[in-house]
């Protein structure tokens, strides 16, 4: 009987202790894809303006993304923004890597309106789409101020 009693508490020990091992007091923290898209908040008919994202992984700066492209149009004229294939509505931009996680390219606008650029990155398995908006001369062209 006392044979019984210490196999099964050896048993238990046996069972806790690797438990206790392969519990972790460390959580793996996701390491998010971040990009850091700098334009102007306004720019003037005609000038060239650059476009740039800065793209980091945890404290690594991303010089080898697997895909970053610019995306341009003029707010209100693309139904849905997260919608690439609506390429009538928006001008699609490949950028030059400048290394050290920076992607630049130019663009210029055409006409007076609210523009809105954003970049599509993919890197380290994920993908993220920040979007800022350009004031470009007054914001509006003269058909939309008439409405």
């Amino acid at each position: 009987m006392y044979k019984k009693w210490l196999s099964i508490v050896m048993m238990l020990g046996i069972v806790m202790f690797a438990a206790a091992c392969g519990a972790s007091d460390d959580t793996d923290e996701l390491t998010p894809l971040e990009v850091d898209l700098q334009v102007p908040k306004t720019a003037e008919v005609g000038e060239s303006v650059e476009l740039k994202a800065v793209v980091t992984f945890g404290d690594k700066k991303v010089d080898d993304a697997d895909d970053v492209e610019f995306e341009v149009w003029v707010d209100g004229e693309k139904e849905d923004p997260n919608n690439m294939d609506d390429s009538d509505a928006s001008e699609m931009i490949k950028p030059n890597n400048d290394g050290d996680g920076v992607y630049t390219a130019e663009t210029t606008f055409d006409k007076d309106a609210v523009y809105v650029v954003q970049v599509h990155v993919t890197a380290e398995g994920l993908h993220t789409m920040p979007l800022q908006k350009v004031t470009v001369g007054d914001g509006a062209s003269e058909d939309e101020e008439e409405k």
